[in-house]
């Protein structure tokens, strides 16, 4: 990950996980006064003589000042205890000791103001009465509620595994209701923010790897107790699970090898549906219980997207719908009458706040809408609190907005002489919020962040463009357009056709996770119907024509054309 333009000379930077917020740092302050300057949510009971022991962070890349005695003291892993754990510290006693860059995982525990969770994202009726095809609902109670799922139910497991979060729900097998629901990051994060990354760790280092693989199992085993705590139920209650994810994290989480992921032409090492016994992927469940996972399409569209086109109702003859479920790798579908076209479109992770200089994940005090009013910007953030960062849905307004009213220029550039536009060249930023109380700088747009925006929305609307022209239809001809995803929950619709990152469709629907809708609908062994879920979940996969753009002859044309801000930016 390249580092940000530092705000003073020298400074270093520390990127605090699983938030991605990166903060500028002077060599010799502490991490914990660094969380602060930047406004990352750090617990410190004691304000930061390292007698509390609540500040604790793990170092994941990067050097800090040598362990102290003291931090031994206050974390109580002496000798006795088998010495201390590699890379955790103390924030307030660990200090940045050069320049570069260091990045820090942020435990559960330490954490103040923690993420919203995956799953308030989802835009999903938890109220509907049932798992209504189609229409991406899921029933019962509210998220968190036990409304009745007592010892004696019968009770599925159903998780998105996500490259960024991890969404869960546990679902009452006798009337399909959701008894509970939670999200959390994916903890592989810390491992890298890519599938890529994450690959490269698989094949390269067994001993991380096998770390990696232990981490996501132990969240997500840690989840189910947690929804059974609320659901009023007992990890024995829990029959059977559906666990759906990208082909990367599809064969992480199963153990199977990824080496042929990781290089072109990109084919899994195993492709159609699968079923395990739930000990063997490390989650206590009842005795027998097994943990099935729909079929993969290909290296990088998974079984989340066959998952979530079961739950949009893309099996049903109809209109020309575009499906696509936007994040680091967007999977894009075109469906006409049934005939399934499909892409996946490396479009990074600036969506998720990423590479770009102020950039953050969705977390309290992250900008996330941008407009314009009679005093020109007017911005919030995800709690009303004070602006510490920006997150997708805000970085996309932010270029619509800033484009609109000349700042930005068609090609990305900021305008030089703009009244919002301070500086010339590759310095040019715009700010778009002040500095919030003790952080040391306002919250800019810059240039590469520009570019990071027209890289993501390029490459998606050069994979929709291919879609359509192997379809042999013309983009105009798209009746609908279904935006998936926790991003694609919050994306303003109005900003992603201004940018050109969708095209002008007038049906826009969002959806939310329907990739974990869609793994609830298949728990129970989809029986509603005979099975019929199941059945259609398989013969969605098998309809699928796969379209790979690495070394697609048209896509580098489409591509640089779709660099451009409009909504239509093909110039032939």
């Amino acid at each position: 990950m390249p580092s940000p333009e530092p705000d003073r000379p020298g400074a270093a930077t520390v990127v605090f996980q699983p938030g991605g917020r990166r903060c500028a740092a002077d060599v010799g302050e502490s991490l914990l006064r660094v969380a602060q300057t930047g406004g990352v949510g750090l617990a410190s009971v004691c304000g930061g003589v390292g007698s509390c022991g609540e500040c604790v962070v793990r170092v994941s890349s990067g050097r800090l000042s040598e362990r102290t005695a003291q931090e031994d003291v206050a974390l109580r892993v002496g000798d006795d205890a088998g010495g201390p754990a590699p890379g955790v510290r103390l924030a307030c006693l660990a200090r940045v000791v050069e320049p570069g860059e260091v990045v820090v995982e942020v435990p559960r525990r330490s954490r103040v103001g923690d993420h919203p969770s995956q799953t308030e994202a989802l835009g999903l009726d938890l109220e509907a009465g049932d798992l209504r095809q189609g229409g991406v609902g899921l029933p019962g109670a509210s998220a968190g509620v036990g409304a009745g799922a007592g010892p004696a139910r019968r009770l599925g497991l159903a998780v998105d595994l996500g490259t960024t979060g991890l969404a869960a729900y546990l679902v009452d097998l006798a009337d399909e209701s959701v008894r509970a629901a939670t999200g959390v990051p994916n903890p592989q994060i810390s491992f890298g923010e890519d599938v890529m990354s994450r690959l490269t760790v698989a094949i390269t280092d067994p001993d991380r790897t096998r770390v990696m693989r232990g981490a996501l199992a132990d969240e997500v085993d840690r989840l189910v107790g947690d929804l059974c705590t609320t659901a009023g139920a007992t990890r024995g209650d829990v029959v059977e699970a559906v666990v759906v994810g990208n082909t990367a994290m599809h064969h992480l989480f199963f153990g199977l090898p990824v080496e042929s992921l990781a290089w072109a032409p990109y084919v899994p090492f195993e492709a159609g549906a699968r079923s395990v016994l739930a000990e063997s992927v490390g989650l206590r469940l009842a005795a027998g219980a097994v943990v099935s996972s729909p079929p993969v399409v290909a290296g990088f569209v998974g079984s989340d997207h066959v998952a979530m086109l079961l739950s949009s109702g893309a099996g049903s003859p109809g209109s020309i719908t575009a499906y696509l479920d936007v994040g680091t790798n967007t999977e894009i579908s075109l469906v006409i009458d049934g005939v399934h076209w499909t892409c996946s479109a490396a479009s990074g992770p600036a969506f998720e706040g990423a590479h770009i200089d102020a950039g953050m994940r969705a977390a309290r005090g992250a900008i996330d809408r941008v407009g314009w009013g009679p005093e020109g910007l007017v911005v919030s953030t995800i709690d009303g609190a004070p602006a510490v960062g920006i997150c997708g849905s805000g970085l996309v307004d932010a270029v619509a907005v800033l484009h609109a009213q000349g700042a930005v220029s068609d090609v990305g550039a900021l305008v030089t002489g703009h009244g919002l536009v301070a500086g010339s060249g590759r310095k040019a930023t715009i700010e778009l919020a002040s500095a919030a109380p003790g952080s040391a700088r306002p919250i800019r747009l810059t240039r590469r962040d520009v570019g990071e925006v027209q890289l993501a929305k390029g490459a998606v609307r050069a994979g929709i463009k291919l879609l359509t022209e192997a379809a042999g239809i013309d983009e105009r001809d798209i009746e609908h357009v279904v935006l998936a995803g926790a991003f694609g929950t919050y994306l303003d619709v109005g900003s992603a056709r201004a940018i050109g990152l969708i095209p002008p469709v007038a049906s826009v629907r969002q959806v939310g996770n329907a990739a974990g809708a869609g793994a609830c609908m298949l728990l129970g062994g989809g029986r509603r119907g005979g099975g019929g879920r199941w059945a259609e979940a398989l013969a969605l996969a098998e309809r699928i024509t796969y379209l790979e753009l690495t070394g697609h002859p048209q896509f580098q044309d489409r591509f640089t054309q779709a660099l451009v801000l409009s909504d239509e930016p093909w110039s032939s």
